[in-house]
């Protein structure tokens, strides 16, 4: 049960990483940046960066629904 809980998780962080890459690459393409108030210079980064955690969220738990119905 442990390997199905860390493929899970597995699957969710890949995701996660790869949408977050696109994310900033899309995100500069299409200049939907804003000034990094916490940063000296004030650097301009990418907004909504939310979506791709929720795509590695989704990812994961669609993963595990199909897991669960398909494998046990």
């Amino acid at each position: 049960m442990e390997y199905v809980l860390f493929s899970i998780f597995l699957v969710a962080f890949i995701c996660t990483f790869i949408a977050t890459k696109i994310w900033i690459h899309v995100a500069h393409k299409e200049k939907l940046l804003v000034k990094d108030m916490n940063k000296p210079k004030y650097p301009l980064v990418p907004k909504s960066g939310g979506i791709a955690v929720l795509a590695g969220f989704i990812a994961g738990v669609l993963f595990y629904i199909g897991f669960s119905i398909f494998y046990f």
